[in-house]
């Protein structure tokens, strides 16, 4: 996979059909997987009074946060997906949601300024991505809680779809899936503990997307439903699903 820069994931992620991206697809397969990640982070969040939401694009995930306390700031490098962002926080009561543009790595905040960082889908997206761990930890409050939510190398589709990169290139300038194992490690050494991980979406692999695999999908989503509250928070199968998230919180003193 390509490690890309900074500037090109911008110009990447500034086009149309990601800016213009609805929040919910009419695509039973990728509402059900929305619908697990929605179910994952939701599980793992805890009431907060002041949210920092990294990398926030069109600001889809706003309602969710400002769900589970006061107020959130989304962060993100794109100024088109900031316009869209601006409207979602707009669509909120009056000082809930602001916005700003910024790089996640270099954050113009105080030390210990945040309840909660989350970084939702994201951080595969970010060339030097340990520097913005790092950073959310000089962010957040002793005690506080970073949400991460990542695709997963390790899940089926993960490797069904790094296989194909051997044929087929990425046009995405940056796409490093990580792993449990890698998250983990980089948040030990950020001064977090791990606290809560869930496993999203269990799907066999890029070809449940793709007729005639997707029908066959569609007609198993009381099965994969199961399957995703029996798997996600089960060992070792949390670390397995498509998407993985990960909550650390970050320990006293550092």
């Amino acid at each position: 996979m390509s490690e890309g820069n900074p500037k090109d994931v911008r110009t990447f992620y500034s086009q149309p059909r990601f800016v213009d991206e609805p929040e919910f697809s009419h695509d039973p397969v990728v509402e059900h997987e929305q619908q697990c990640r929605y179910d994952a982070l939701v599980s793992l969040l805890d009431n907060y009074a002041l949210a920092l939401d990294t990398g926030c694009g069109t600001g889809r995930y706003f309602n969710m946060l400002t769900a589970h306390g006061g107020q959130v700031i989304g962060v993100d490098f794109s100024k088109d997906m900031l316009g869209k962002a601006r409207l979602n926080a707009d669509n909120l009561p009056a000082g809930q949601a602001a916005v700003l543009l910024g790089d996640m790595t270099r954050l113009p905040f105080r030390d210990s300024s945040f309840d909660l960082v989350a970084s939702i889908e994201v951080l595969e997206h970010v060339p030097n991505w340990e520097l913005a761990v790092f950073e959310f930890s000089r962010l957040l409050k002793p005690g506080g809680s970073l949400i991460i939510s990542v695709p997963n190398r390790l899940s089926m589709y993960g490797l069904t779809r790094y296989a194909s990169r051997i044929f087929i290139k990425s046009e995405n300038p940056c796409d490093q899936w990580k792993t449990y194992y890698e998250l983990k490690s980089v948040l030990k050494r950020a001064g977090f503990s791990v606290t809560g991980i869930r496993g999203v979406c269990y799907l066999p692999g890029d070809l449940s997307y793709y007729q005639p695999f997707k029908w066959i999908m569609i007609r198993s989503l009381p099965i994969l439903r199961f399957l995703q509250r029996t798997l996600s928070t089960r060992r070792p199968f949390h670390s397995l699903g498509y998407s993985i998230v990960v909550k650390g919180t970050k320990i006293s003193g550092t």
